[in-house]
């Protein structure tokens, strides 16, 4: 993805096409940065659940993956890209954040 970054035009097609509102290049290249995160966490929890990530690893990615839902920017990119993602992670993001707004999860975690 990293051509992404370097094309302005490229990079609010691609955000376009997934769903999101076009917003300023630096805008678009955070939204890209929120993205790219929640594939990462997507994969490491999936390889957790496959046993292919340590518990103890796990660990520490479960506490990044709740820091990134503090952030706005995490919990509205994610209405929209959900439905990109493996129905287990779904279920796993959503219950995370069911019980209240990016700024309050800190105090229920």
């Amino acid at each position: 993805m990293s051509f992404l970054k370097d094309d302005p035009e490229m990079l609010a097609w691609h955000l376009e096409s997934r769903g999101y509102q076009p917003g300023t290049y630096q805008q678009n290249l955070r939204r890209l940065y929120v993205l790219l995160r929640l594939d990462t966490h997507e994969l490491n929890f999936i390889s957790h659940a496959q046993g292919l990530l340590t518990d103890d690893v796990w660990t520490g990615w479960w506490n990044v993956l709740k820091a990134d839902f503090t952030d706005a920017e995490f919990y509205e990119a994610w209405a929209a890209a959900k439905h990109f993602y493996a129905p287990s992670f779904v279920t796993f993001v959503d219950e995370l954040i069911a019980d209240g707004r990016p700024d309050e999860l800190q105090q229920v975690f």
